[in-house]
């Protein structure tokens, strides 16, 4: 990613390509955070795309009045659609662990439940993601997550906090605000979305 002047325009230039009618869509780091918007493409100039930084978002919002924000990704579960999780997937009596990422910095190693995988309406997937340290392996958390193939994207929607090896009662302050969030797939959250859509799809 490199910045150039362009026509008097500070713009990035990016290596991914921008296809027709892409033009306007949010162009993401490896952290999921949008840092442009995709802009023009040049292909007569050996396939040269830019995007418009984000900065000059922030300096549009600031000066706009009634702007209604976009929902990010789909909407939460209702309560009809969390009530059809069936009783076995919220509180299973065992699992079957099987490992899918490991992180030096948090100093974890995260797992899923490949054989508890339940299909919601609408398409979206739960799961059960348990996380452990990387060195005795003693328990940190398990989570059931909800996640959307197609956006790759996921959600919490139960997190479970342990302490010296015992289960806390379910916390409140769920990862990510228990929101929609994007995951590129070289993350810890990008991985299991893969893992769990490749199984199931």
């Amino acid at each position: 990613m490199n910045f150039r002047e362009v026509d008097g325009e500070n713009l990035i230039q990016i290596t991914a390509p921008i296809s027709g009618g892409s033009s306007g869509g949010p162009v993401v780091n490896q952290k999921g955070e949008v840092i442009g918007v995709a802009s023009a493409s040049f292909r007569e100039r050996q396939n040269l795309n830019f995007a418009v930084p984000s900065s000059y978002l922030a300096i549009l919002l600031a000066n706009s009045k009634n702007v209604t924000p976009l929902v990010v990704g789909p909407p939460s579960p209702t309560a009809k659609e969390a009530s059809s999780i069936p009783s076995y997937v919220l509180e299973p009596t065992s699992h079957s662990w099987t490992k899918y990422s490991e992180q030096d910095a948090s100093k974890s190693v995260f797992y899923f439940d490949k054989n508890l995988i339940h299909l919601m309406d609408g398409g979206r997937l739960v799961v059960w993601e348990q996380t452990r340290d990387n060195k005795d392996k003693s328990l940190k958390s398990e989570s059931l997550i909800e996640i959307d193939c197609s956006k790759q994207m996921s959600q919490w929607l139960r997190f479970f906090p342990y302490r010296d090896g015992v289960r806390m009662s379910a916390s409140d302050d769920l990862p990510s605000g228990g929101t929609w969030k994007f995951y590129p797939p070289k993350t810890v959250g990008g991985a299991l979305i893969s893992k769990v859509c490749a199984i199931y799809y």
